[in-house]
């Protein structure tokens, strides 16, 4: 399972803060020494998935090449599975998230809160890992209501999560 959360830092990984997530974590591989490959999503993406710097991204989409993670995955009998309620096309994202390398779930729903459209996510990725369940899979969750304009629910115990000053 490879969860990418949109511009999440670093130090919102906290028990405090995410305790589902970290209890996930603890069970497997956590890379508390990467660096992400680039500071935009679509190269950060990139650089993981295909494991070659972000200044590849073009010409490496033009010329076809497929990603490795996934395709070596998909090789080994894995059955590789994206989710997501993030716009697919974006910035050409799909041509390497896309149909060619993962069975795909687009969430995405208009008129629907960021943060609503992930707890879809994830509850799509428990249901999937079920549907699956003994087999390999290579499942990527991509959840974006940590990004601008961060997104959250208005109940009291997640005000702690609101930006201090609104635009």
């Amino acid at each position: 399972i490879l969860v990418v959360l949109e511009s999440l830092r670093k130090d919102a990984f906290t028990p405090e803060v995410m305790p589902h997530l970290t209890r996930l974590a603890e069970r497997g591989l956590q890379a508390n020494t990467h660096y992400a490959g680039s500071n935009g999503s679509h190269y950060g993406f990139f650089s993981l998935l295909f494991g070659r710097s972000a200044i590849n991204y073009y010409p490496m989409l033009e010329a076809g090449v497929r990603p490795r993670l996934p395709t070596m995955l998909g090789n080994g009998g894995y059955t590789n599975l994206y989710i997501t309620a993030a716009n697919l096309g974006w910035v050409q994202m799909d041509e390497f998230l896309g149909e060619q390398d993962f069975q795909v779930t687009a969430l995405a729903s208009p008129g629907r809160s960021n943060w609503m459209l992930d707890r879809a996510v994830i509850e799509e990725a428990r249901k999937q890992l079920n549907d699956h369940a003994g087999q390999p899979v290579f499942l990527v969750v991509f959840a974006f209501s940590t990004h601008y304009d961060y997104s959250y629910p208005d109940e009291p115990e997640y005000r702690v999560f609101s930006p201090a000053s609104r635009p």
